[in-house]
C-alpha cells in the first residue's frame, strides 16, 4: 500500500471562488478593470465527440487545456474502461492509460506532483505521464472498488478514499500523503467527498439516499444532514460563498443550510422527470442536469429556467464545472463550452507579470514582480465587490519580491491584487484562509 514516489503539496487550493459568482447578484458586469471575456457556462456548447467507451466522469486536462474522460467497463463492454484525452477543435480522443479499468472519478490538485488522480475498480492511481500511472492503493477488485478520492484543503498530507464492496462503503484515511491507510468509517459511503470550509475536521459525503458528515478525529461523530426516501443522491455541491450544500436526488433538488441545519426539498418543474447532476456555474449560479437538459435554478430553489441554447433536451449524466470551462454530456456524447478566460484581465503588455506564493495563504503572502527595478509600482487589494481593502505597496521598487502581511481583522475569502506600473496594470486572484 506504500507509495514509492515523492509527492509534494505546498498548500492545496481545491475551491477558488470566482468574482463572477456575484455578478448577477450585485448588479454590475465590469469590476475593477475592463473585462476581456466574461465566461458563461450555459451558452455556446460545442460537441467534442466521445471516447470509444461510455463516459463516467470528465475534467479539464491540466496538461493541454483540453478534456480528460474516465470510461466504463462491465460485461457489456469487457474491453472498455480507461482514461482518454481530447484537445483541439476536433472529435478525436487519445488513449491515456488504465486500460480495462472502470474509472469512477478523475481528480485534479494543482499544487501536487503528480496532480491527476483516478479512482477505479482496481484502486487509486496517480498520473505520471502519457499512459503511465502509479498505483497508490491496492484495495481494488476483488476487494473494494475505489469510488472517490480527496485531499484536504486544510492539510495536504490528509487524504481520503472511498472503497465500496457489495453495498458497504468504507472511508479510508491516510495522514501521510498515501503512504499508509486506515479504515475510518463504515456505512453506505459511495463518494462525492467535500471538505468543510469552516471546520477542517469535517468532511461531507454521499451515502446512497442520504447526505452525511463525519469527523476526521472521531469516526463515531457521524451526522445525517438530509435524506431522500424516494431515491438515491447523484451528487451535491457547495455554494461558493455561503455554508450551503445543494443536493441532486432522482426526483427532487435539496438544500442544506449548514449553519442552522435547516433543509429544503424542492419538487421538479413540469416536464422534468428526474435529475442527474448539480453544479454551480461561475455566472448563472446553480446549474442542474436533468432528463430534459440543463436548467438554471435560483439559490432558493423556487425558480427554474430551461437553458434553451445549450444542450437542452439531452439526458445529462454529468456536469463538470471549473474556472475555465464547463463539460457536460451523456455516456456517449460530450459537450464543452468555448475556452475564453474566466479571469478578468486588462489589455496589458506581455512583459508585465506577477506571481504569488503561497496561494491560498494564511497570513503572509510573497509577491514576485517581473518589472524593472526602481520603477514606480502600486499594488492594491480588492474584495469581491470591487472595494479597495488595503494598499499592499506604493513606491519605487527596490526588490523584485514584496512580502505582504494581511491585517489581523481581514476575513478569509477571495481577493484580487491589482498591480500598476506606468500605463500597465495586471490583475490576479488570491485566497486568504485563516
Amino acid at each position: 500500500m506504500g507509495v514509492d514516489w515523492g509527492m509534494k503539496c505546498d498548500f492545496l487550493q481545491t475551491r477558488i471562488l470566482s468574482v463572477f459568482n456575484l455578478l448577477k447578484r450585485v448588479g454590475f458586469a465590469l469590476l475593477l478593470v475592463g473585462v476581456g471575456d466574461v465566461f458563461a457556462c450555459t451558452t455556446g456548447w460545442v460537441g467534442i465527440g466521445s471516447p470509444p467507451w461510455p463516459v463516467l466522469c470528465a475534467i479539464s486536462d491540466p496538461a493541454t487545456g483540453g478534456e480528460l474522460a474516465g470510461t466504463h467497463r462491465d460485461f457489456q463492454f469487457p474491453n472498455g474502461g480507461g482514461v482518454f484525452a481530447h484537445s483541439g477543435n476536433n472529435m478525436d480522443w487519445e488513449y491515456r492509460g488504465l486500460s480495462s479499468h472502470r474509472v469512477y472519478k478523475l481528480s485534479y490538485y494543482p499544487y501536487c506532483r503528480p496532480n491527476v488522480f483516478a479512482s477505479t475498480d482496481f484502486g487509486l492511481y496517480a498520473h505520471n505521464e502519457d499512459t503511465l500511472w502509479t498505483l497508490i492503493t491496492s484495495y481494488g477488485t476483488p476487494f473494494l472498488e475505489q469510488l472517490d478520492f480527496s485531499i484536504s484543503p486544510h492539510d495536504t498530507s490528509l487524504w481520503l478514499i472511498v472503497g465500496n464492496s457489495e453495498g458497504s462503503g468504507w472511508l479510508f484515511i491516510s495522514r501521510n500523503s498515501g503512504e499508509s491507510w486506515n479504515r475510518h468509517y463504515l456505512g453506505n459511503v459511495d463518494g462525492n467527498l467535500i471538505w468543510s470550509r469552516t471546520d477542517p475536521d469535517v468532511v461531507y459525503f454521499r451515502e446512497q439516499i442520504r447526505l452525511s458528515s463525519v469527523r476526521i478525529s472521531d469516526s463515531t461523530a457521524h451526522q445525517i444532514l438530509i435524506s431522500f426516501p424516494g431515491g438515491g443522491i447523484h451528487n451535491f455541491v457547495y455554494h461558493p460563498t455561503e455554508e450551503i450544500l445543494y443536493v441532486a436526488n432522482n426526483h427532487s433538488l435539496g438544500k442544506v443550510e449548514l449553519t442552522t441545519n435547516d433543509t429544503l426539498v424542492a419538487p421538479l418543474p413540469q416536464g422534468v422527470n428526474y435529475l442527474t447532476s448539480v453544479g454551480y456555474t461561475i455566472v448563472e449560479g446553480l446549474l442542474v442536469g436533468t432528463s430534459d437538459g440543463l436548467y438554471s435554478v435560483s439559490d432558493d430553489l423556487t425558480e427554474w429556467y430551461a437553458i434553451e441554447d445549450s444542450v437542452a433536451t439531452r439526458l445529462l449524466g454529468y456536469v463538470y464545472i471549473s474556472e475555465e470551462k464547463c463539460i457536460a454530456g451523456t455516456v456517449s456524447e460530450m459537450y464543452v463550452t468555448p475556452r475564453p478566460s474566466a479571469v478578468p484581465r486588462t489589455d496589458i503588455e506581455a512583459d508585465f507579470h506577477f506571481s504569488t506564493f503561497p496561494n491560498p495563504f494564511n497570513s503572509t503572502l510573497s509577491i514576485s514582480l517581473d518589472v524593472p527595478m526602481h520603477q514606480e509600482v502600486t499594488i492594491s487589494l480588492y474584495d469581491l465587490l470591487g472595494r479597495e481593502v488595503d494598499v499592499v505597496y506604493r513606491g519605487r521598487l527596490s526588490s523584485s519580491t514584496i512580502s505582504y502581511v494581511a491585517p489581523a481583522g481581514m476575513a478569509s475569502g477571495v481577493y484580487f491584487l491589482r498591480a500598476s506600473a506606468g500605463s500597465q496594470s495586471v490583475l490576479g486572484k488570491v485566497v486568504l484562509l485563516k
